[in-house]
């Protein structure tokens, strides 16, 4: 795998309109997502956040314009080669069946291997390079269905690691865990961005975290791109009034001395 320089895009959204079926969500969307970078995508419910995903892994593909990801239109790409390019981790991505947590993760292997063929020696290195960064090598053998929701978020943050692309995107992966795996996986994330190199994109809500963490943010509302840059240049009282219709107050980090923006309850 090879990662691209971070003054280049690692994908781009030139001119894209879409939405579902005769409904259409966004018209002429131009985007730029810099590669390893950590982006986060912002925005009130029904913004089109998770549909913008959607358009990167052709589970949609757009009406006009055109998606591309490391120079490639993603419309031409078939989904084993396009796999080897993203990693998505989807909201709700677990499974009800009964598989081991080292085999959840291998399933990320699945663009790489040959049909009919079983796991070569690159395969293994691999999964077991993403169950050591994920933290879950000790719980190899456990079935999924046992797992909590912090390690369940883990399983398939390792298996789209294991993938080994240059994009991981992801949509809303702290969305229904606790404070402190909330905080564990951001950290995660920031690190394979910072070790790694990898691209990270992802889909949040929790506006605390995505000042503290993102490099790269992108506000839309009602499937418009409102604003990009960084976490100080999008998110203010302003746009944030005029996007989330709520207002907002500074507070300092005692940690580390950053000012924050929270939301006034």
């Amino acid at each position: 795998m090879t990662h691209p320089t971070q003054e280049s895009n690692a994908v781009r959204f030139n001119h894209l309109s879409g939405g579902y079926g005769t409904k259409v969500l966004f018209h002429d969307v131009r985007l730029d997502i810099p590669a390893g970078r950590f982006t986060s995508i912002i925005g009130p419910n029904g913004a089109g956040k998770s549909t913008l995903l959607k358009y990167l892994v052709k589970v949609l593909l757009p009406q006009t314009g055109t998606v591309y990801i490391a120079d490639h239109d993603v419309s031409t790409l078939r989904q084993r080669l396009l796999a080897r390019h993203v990693a998505m981790v989807a909201q709700n991505g677990t499974s009800d069946y009964e598989f081991t947590v080292f085999d959840s993760v291998a399933m990320g292997r699945y663009a790489h291997i040959k049909r009919f063929s079983s796991l070569t020696k690159e395969d293994r290195d691999s999964i077991e390079y993403a169950l050591e960064a994920t933290g879950i090598r000790t719980m190899r053998d456990k079935l999924i269905t046992e797992l909590s929701g912090g390690e369940a978020q883990r399983v398939l943050l390792a298996r789209a690691l294991c993938q080994d692309t240059d994009v991981i995107a992801l949509d809303e992966p702290i969305n229904h865990l606790d404070p402190f795996h909330q905080r564990d996986i951001m950290r995660l994330l920031r690190q394979l961005v910072d070790r790694n190199g990898l691209t990270v994109i992802c889909v949040l809500h929790a506006l605390d975290a995505v000042q503290v963490f993102s490099d790269h943010v992108v506000l839309m509302h009602e499937g418009r791109i409102v604003a990009t840059g960084t976490p100080r240049q999008v998110l203010t009282p302003r746009s944030l009034k005029e996007t989330y219709r709520i207002d907002v107050h500074e507070v300092t980090d005692p940690a580390t001395g950053a000012t924050l923006l929270l939301p006034t309850w």
